[in-house]
């Protein structure tokens, strides 16, 4: 599931955060070879432990109140673990949307059982 993706289109260059154009010689840019250099590849560079996967399709979402945040439950198709992160807003359903993940693993411990689960830091829609 360890994932990057690379898109090489000129579609989109107003997003000037999220693009950038390769150089060459006398600083001169090339269009057509456009590249995604998205926040997400930056933090993994960072953090070798975290893992990104695209294009992930939801097979369930649970919101659920604790306290002031909202705790977000993902299951994805072809995983058994569940992917967990916090927001302090509801938002739309996820189920049946493909997503963008960038996640590490992580141990709960429910009662005398010790659970793996996915402690998501980014989630995007595909």
């Amino acid at each position: 599931m360890n994932e990057i993706r690379a898109d090489h289109t000129a579609q989109g260059s107003e997003q000037c955060h999220s693009w950038m154009y390769a150089k060459i010689a006398r600083d001169k840019l090339i269009p057509e070879t456009l590249i995604v250099v998205s926040e997400s590849k930056k933090i993994a560079e960072k953090h070798p432990q975290l893992i990104l996967s695209t294009d992930k399709k939801v097979n369930s979402h649970i919101q659920r109140e604790d306290g002031e945040w909202i705790i977000n439950t993902l299951m994805i198709e072809g995983a058994d673990v569940p992917f967990i992160y916090k927001r302090k807003k509801r938002y739309k359903c996820l189920k049946g949307s493909r997503v963008n993940l960038t996640y590490y693993p992580e141990i709960r411990k429910v009662g005398s059982l010790e659970i793996e689960t996915m402690k998501v830091v980014s989630v995007k829609r595909a």
